[in-house]
């Protein structure tokens, strides 16, 4: 008697926040596939930008920075990170460690708020953001 032979199980799971783990044996089939579609013109790149604003615009009057000096640094990365793949790492880093120097409190936020599942340029920021951080965090 010879036994029935079955298809092999085939399991596709897509989305933008895919977190777990797939056990799968035999001849089981398992597509997993990751991705967002933010792009630096979507409202939540304009949104982070928003935000930042927002927080300089309510920070208390400082004698050593001038809110529209830190501005002019979140409108320097701003433009410079919108060019996506073009954009020049070296300046954004760069930028961001000023902005560090002038004003920590923005660049905490710019930190907590690229979180979740992010792609491209977003991702860099962060990356930088975090570097920053971990590297004014060192110094104190």
């Amino acid at each position: 008697m010879s036994k029935d032979k079955k298809d092999p199980l085939f399991i596709h799971i897509t989305g933008e926040n895919v977190v777990g783990s797939i056990n799968a044996d035999g001849h089981a089939k398992v597509d997993v596939s990751q991705g967002s579609a933010y792009k630096a013109d979507d409202e939540n790149f304009e949104r982070l930008f928003e935000l930042l604003e927002a927080k300089i615009k309510s920070r208390p009057e400082d004698p050593n920075v001038d809110k529209q000096e830190i501005q002019e640094q979140v409108n320097q990365i701003k433009a410079e990170a919108a060019q996506e793949e073009k954009a020049n790492l070296n300046k954004l880093e760069r930028w961001i460690q000023n902005l560090s120097r002038m004003a920590p409190d923005i660049v905490d936020v710019m930190a907590a708020s690229l979180v979740g599942p992010i792609s491209g340029v977003a991702a860099v920021l962060q990356k930088i953001a975090a570097k920053v951080k971990a590297e004014s965090e060192k110094k104190d």
